[in-house]
């Protein structure tokens, strides 16, 4: 069964926060929300975050939009990642083989990570 609503706006709100409550849920709908939105997420990383933290936002850390923003952007959001977490957006996003990965630590992973983000980047632009 339905709430009414006194309002066109009382029902938006309702419709609004059924989306939000399923986007907090479910990231994987969260993120198709973004990407059927073309709206790049901005956000800053200080410390690695938590395992929970990281898997809340790893499917808003477009490496590829995030290298339109220029190196130094670049490189101080994915240096404050643990190297674990940067593997998982190499994987996540297709940038770099398994044998490319093996045997990378630290500034190693942050230059794969830039390499293969801005080549893609060039690619669509020039697309």
């Amino acid at each position: 069964m339905t709430d009414s609503h006194d309002s066109a706006l009382a029902a938006l709100d309702a419709f609004w926060n059924v989306i939000r409550k399923k986007a907090d849920e479910d990231q994987k709908f969260a993120s198709a929300l973004v990407a059927a939105l073309g709206v790049p997420i901005e956000f800053k990383v200080e410390t690695p975050p938590d395992a929970e933290g990281f898997a809340r936002i790893v499917n808003y850390i477009e490496p590829r939009i995030i290298a339109k923003r220029g190196e130094a952007e670049f490189r101080e959001i994915f240096t404050a990642l643990s190297d674990p977490q940067k593997k998982t957006v190499i994987k996540a996003y297709n940038l770099a083989s398994s044998d490319a990965v093996t045997g990378k630590r630290g500034p190693a992973l942050v230059d794969l990570l830039w390499e293969a983000a801005s080549a893609q980047e060039k690619r669509m632009a020039q697309r």
